[in-house]
């Protein structure tokens, strides 16, 4: 791997380092496990799941889960929603639509939760940004405009049929410098290495995997 072209990392690698960026970062173990396995879709169908985690964990650092406020739109309760935490809720919304999400960081994140959605019910999933959208069945075909780093977005059932499912390939190579990102979060879940077990090691944030 160099530091010009890339960094390689396999879906397993990816997932891993991703979850322990975002429990690094602050969110809940069961929303870092979402987000691990969303960067390693995202990434296993060619697109930028790694460095858009670590776009949202530098501005979401330390705010704890940001959940959407539901109603027949979602919006935040005080400033923008995290994707991790709407994508979330919507893998328990068997009913995918219509619906607008106000305000949502990096809708990019979103995608896997909505192919699980349509693999689920059966139906792709359309969503809708500024100038662009995705259909989505078990992987995303995009068109127009790439999502937003944060803005409103649609989502309802899709009018064609989904795309046929592909299956993951190798990851693209990752940006130095969003891997340098996802480590130094990453690193916040080790133990120091001068505590020993009756220092602390194993509690709070902890990571033993």
């Amino acid at each position: 791997m160099g530091r010009a072209s890339g960094v390689n990392l396999s879906g397993g690698e990816t997932e891993a380092l991703a979850r322990k960026a975002a429990r690094g970062a602050g969110l809940p173990w069961g929303l870092a496990e979402e987000a691990g396995m969303a960067a390693r879709w995202l990434a296993e169908r060619g697109l930028p799941g790694a460095a858009t985690l670590a776009a949202l964990l530098t501005e979401i650092d330390g705010a704890g889960p940001l959940p959407p406020v539901p109603g027949e739109t979602w919006r935040a309760k005080h400033d923008r929603l995290c994707p991790i935490c709407c994508g979330a809720a919507l893998s328990d919304r068997l009913e995918t639509g219509p619906l607008t999400v106000l305000d949502v960081l990096h809708p990019l994140l979103m995608l896997p939760h909505l192919a699980s959605v349509a693999d689920r019910t059966g139906r792709p999933v359309t969503i809708r940004w500024p100038g662009g959208g995705a259909i989505l069945s078990r992987t995303p075909s995009l068109h127009g405009a790439p999502p937003p780093a944060r803005g409103d977005i649609r989502i309802l059932p899709a009018r064609a049929p989904g795309p046929w499912p592909r299956a993951p390939r190798t990851p693209e190579p990752v940006a130095p410098a969003a891997v340098d990102i996802l480590n130094a979060f990453a690193h916040r879940t080790y133990a120091p290495a001068h505590l020993g077990r009756e220092g602390g090691a194993g509690a709070g944030l902890t990571d033993s995997d």
